[in-house]
């Protein structure tokens, strides 16, 4: 049986489930109507990067992001 190392890269938003690696190895979370961005070698916070507050929405539900990293998918929930 091959040996296997767990290593942890970094915590997750509190309260949040759904994310998304980018190509260059950043992450992108949810969380209610906000999206964060975490570079993991490097930044210790989450970084809010939009709110979809003005729009109306309320909870993020499913986020991806294109391979070669030029397109992002949001799923939203309405108020």
């Amino acid at each position: 049986m091959d040996d296997y190392v767990i290593e942890s890269l970094n915590r997750s938003l509190t309260g949040a489930e759904d994310m998304t690696w980018t190509p260059d190895k950043r992450i992108l979370m949810g969380k209610e109507n906000k999206l964060f961005f975490k570079n993991p070698k490097k930044d210790k916070k989450w970084i809010e990067i939009e709110s979809f507050n003005q729009l109306g929405y309320t909870g993020i539900s499913r986020v991806v992001v294109s391979p070669d990293g030029k397109k992002l998918a949001v799923v939203v929930s309405g108020n």
